[in-house]
C-alpha cells in the first residue's frame, strides 16, 4: 500500500499555486503528454505486439543448463552392498523450432561417477545427442501455426493504424470539452457584465418612478430581469465548474490546480481542400482490410487445431566412456560409440470441443469482417461526403454568428441610447441585452464546432 501511494504521487502532475494558462494549442500538447485516455489508446500497440511476440516466441533459441550432485547409498543388485557413491552430472541443452514445422535439439552431457568403496566403479561418461523432428501432417499442405502468426502480424499493423485514428478522436473529444468550457466561461463573463447593467437599469427606473416618469410595470420588469439574471449567472457558474472538472480529469490535471481558459482570438477561418483521392489509400480502409485478412487467417489456423499431427523424428547419440575424464573426451571426439533412433509419432486429442468452439467463433468473426469490408469503400465515401457537408455548414455558421454578434452589439448600443431618451420601451432593451449574450455564447460554440469538425474531417481523409 505504501509503494502504491508513492507511485500515485509520482504519476500525478505537479501542482502549482500559479494559475495555468490554457489555450487550444496548449490543449493538444497536454493531451499528448499526460492524458490518461491518450496513453491508454497508445498502449494498444503494445497489446497487439505482445500477442504477436507470444506466438513468435515459440521459435526462439532455447538454452538450458543443469548441474546436479547425487549421493547414492543404496544397495547394489549384484553385491547387496552399499557402494556409497557420488555422481555429478552436467547437461547443456539447446533447442530450436522453425516455421517449417521442424524442431531440433542438441544435448551435451558429462557424467562423473566416484565410488567410495571400489575404484573399479569410477568412470567418466561424455555424450551428445542431436535430434530432429519434422511434422508431416498438416504441414505438408498447410501451416496452421504460420497462419496464426501471420494473423497476429496483420493485427499489429492494423492496431498501429487504428491507434493513430483513435488518438485523433481522443484529441477531438477533449477539444470539444475545451470549447464547452470556453462557452461556459463566456456566458459567465457576459452575465456578470449584464448584471451590472441591470443593476444600473433598476436604479434608473426607480428614479424615474419617483419622478412619475416610469411606465406601468417598468420597475417590476427591471427587477424581475435583474433577479432572473442572478439565477442564470449562478447556473452558468455551476456549469463552468462542472466542465472545468471534466477538462481537468481529461487532461490529468490535479483538481486543486487553478487554470484559466484564454479567450480565443477570432481569426479568419478557411476551409481545407476537398478530398478527391483514392478511398483505398485511407487509413480506415487499410484498417478494415487488415482486420479482414487477419480474421481469415485466424479462422484457417483454427481449422488445424483438432486434426491429428503426424511427425517423423530421428536422434543420433555419440558417447565416450572411460575411467579418466580426458580419455572419455578423447574417445567422444575421435571414435565415439554411437546410437541411432528413427521413429514416427502421432498426436491426437479426442473430443476436442475447445477447438470446435474456437472454429465457430473464428468463422463468425471472419464472416462479419468480410461483410464489413465489402461495404467499407462505399461507407467511407459517404461518411467523408457527410462530414464535408457538416464542415461547410459549421464554417458558414461560424461566419454568420460573428456577424450576429456585431449586429446584436450595435442594437444594444442604439437601444440603450433611445431608452434613456424615453423613445424605447424597456422590454426591447432587455430583449436586446439577452440576445446579445446568446449571440456571444453562440459565436464561441461555433468556433469550437468548426474546430472539432475540422479535426474529424482531417482524421477521415488521412
Amino acid at each position: 500500500m505504501i509503494a502504491l501511494s508513492i507511485l500515485c504521487l509520482i504519476s500525478q502532475p505537479a501542482t502549482s499555486d500559479t494559475t495555468l494558462q490554457l489555450t487550444d494549442s496548449d490543449l493538444v500538447r497536454l493531451v499528448q503528454s499526460q492524458s490518461i485516455n491518450y496513453q491508454e489508446v497508445a498502449n494498444r500497440n503494445l497489446t497487439s505486439l505482445y500477442s504477436y511476440e507470444l506466438l513468435d516466441g515459440a521459435y526462439r533459441l532455447g538454452f538450458n543448463f543443469d548441474y546436479s550432485l547425487e549421493k547414492d547409498n543404496m544397495e547394489s543388485l549384484s553385491t547387496f552392498a552399499s557402494p556409497q557413491s557420488d555422481k555429478t552430472k552436467t547437461t547443456l541443452l539447446l533447442n530450436k523450432r522453425f516455421q517449417t514445422g521442424t524442431a531440433t535439439s542438441l544435448e551435451l552431457t558429462n557424467v562423473k561417477f566416484d565410488s567410495k568403496t571400489s575404484n573399479t566403479l569410477d568412470y567418466a561418461q561424455n555424450y551428445y545427442t542431436f535430434g530432429v523432428e519434422q511434422n508431416l501432417f498438416p504441414y505438408l499442405y498447410s501451416n496452421g501455426e504460420m497462419q496464426a502468426l501471420k494473423a497476429a502480424d496483420l493485427d499489429v499493423q492494423r492496431t498501429r493504424l487504428q491507434t493513430d485514428i483513435d488518438l485523433l478522436d481522443t484529441t477531438k473529444d477533449v477539444l470539444a470539452l475545451y470549447w464547452r468550457v470556453q462557452a461556459s466561461q463566456k456566458s459567465v463573463q457576459e452575465n456578470e457584465d449584464l448584471l451590472k447593467k441591470y443593476d444600473r437599469l433598476v436604479a434608473n427606473v426607480q428614479s424615474k418612478k419617483k419622478n412619475s416618469y416610469a411606465s406601468a410595470g417598468e420597475v417590476e420588469q427591471a427587477l424581475a430581469e435583474y433577479e432572473t439574471r442572478k439565477q442564470t449567472m449562478l447556473e452558468d457558474r455551476n456549469t463552468l465548474l462542472t466542465n472545468l472538472q471534466l477538462l481537468k480529469a481529461a487532461l490529468n490535471i490535479p483538481a486543486e490546480q487553478k487554470i484559466q481558459i484564454v479567450e480565443p482570438k477570432v481569426t479568419t477561418q478557411t476551409l481545407p481542400v476537398k478530398f478527391v483521392g483514392d478511398i483505398k489509400s485511407l487509413r480506415r480502409y487499410k484498417v478494415q482490410k487488415l482486420k479482414t485478412e487477419s480474421a481469415i487467417d485466424s479462422f484457417e489456423a483454427s481449422n488445424f487445431k483438432d486434426l491429428p499431427r503426424l511427425s517423423v523424428y530421428g536422434k543420433y547419440t555419440g558417447q565416450g566412456l572411460d575411467k579418466k575424464q580426458s580419455e572419455s573426451f578423447s574417445e567422444l571426439r575421435d571414435n565415439p560409440t554411437d546410437k541411432y533412433v528413427i521413429g514416427v509419432k502421432l498426436d491426437y486429442f479426442f473430443g476436442d470441443d475447445l477447438s470446435k468452439t474456437e472454429q465457430q467463433l473464428r468463422r463468425a468473426t471472419q464472416d462479419i469482417e468480410i461483410a464489413r469490408f465489402s461495404r467499407v469503400e462505399e461507407d467511407l465515401r459517404l461518411q467523408i461526403e457527410n462530414t464535408r457537408q457538416k464542415l461547410e455548414n459549421a464554417y458558414a455558421n461560424l461566419q454568420t454568428t460573428q456577424n450576429v454578434v456585431k449586429y446584436r452589439a450595435e442594437a444594444v448600443k442604439q437601444l440603450n441610447v433611445t431608452y434613456f431618451q424615453g423613445r424605447t420601451d424597456i422590454s426591447f432593451l432587455i430583449d436586446a441585452f439577452n440576445k446579445k449574450i446568446q449571440a456571444e455564447v453562440a459565436a464561441i460554440n461555433a468556433i469550437g464546432n468548426y474546430a472539432t469538425t475540422l479535426l474529424e474531417y482531417q482524421n477521415l481523409v488521412l
